[in-house]
């Protein structure tokens, strides 16, 4: 009789989290059959949201031969600055931490190991063609410095 308990519980709390997800699971193939009929750069428009059209036109007005630095306002921004960042490709793309690390040309450190392949080179690096401010609480998220 315990057994059979146990076998009935167990049956009706698997059926209540297959049903509690349902609806989003509905929901979500929904979403995925609507992006099907979209082309790809329409689907990275919805899924990544306002920031992707501002970095494509950022993009737009630095020579391919340019330099591109970000410089990322508070630690959220270095989500959208980290994404943006290939977008930029095959520019040259910087990224600091905050203004007082950019006038100083510190870069910003990701995952630093001082005897890696990666570790930052060198002097300081030279003045960018185009300075990025990156602010997710802000509208637009990246803004050109003048």
């Amino acid at each position: 009789m315990e057994r059979v308990l146990r076998i009935v519980v167990l049956v009706a709390l698997v059926l209540v989290s297959i049903l509690s997800a349902f609806r989003e699971h509905v929901a979500q193939a929904r979403f995925a059959i609507f992006l099907r009929e979209r082309t790809m750069e329409d689907r990275r428009r919805m899924l990544f949201g306002p920031w992707y059209a501002e970095v494509l036109d950022i993009g737009n007005r630095v020579p391919v031969s340019g330099t591109v630095d970000l410089v990322m306002q508070t630690p959220a921004a270095r989500d959208i600055a980290v994404l943006a960042g290939p977008l930029f490709q095959p520019r040259d793309v910087r990224y600091y931490d905050g203004m007082q690390d950019f006038h100083a040309r510190r870069r910003a450190r990701f995952l630093h190991d001082e005897h890696a392949s990666n570790a930052i080179p060198g002097p300081p690096p030279p003045e960018a063609s185009i300075t990025v401010l990156v602010d997710p609480s802000a509208r637009p998220h990246f803004q050109v410095m003048p």
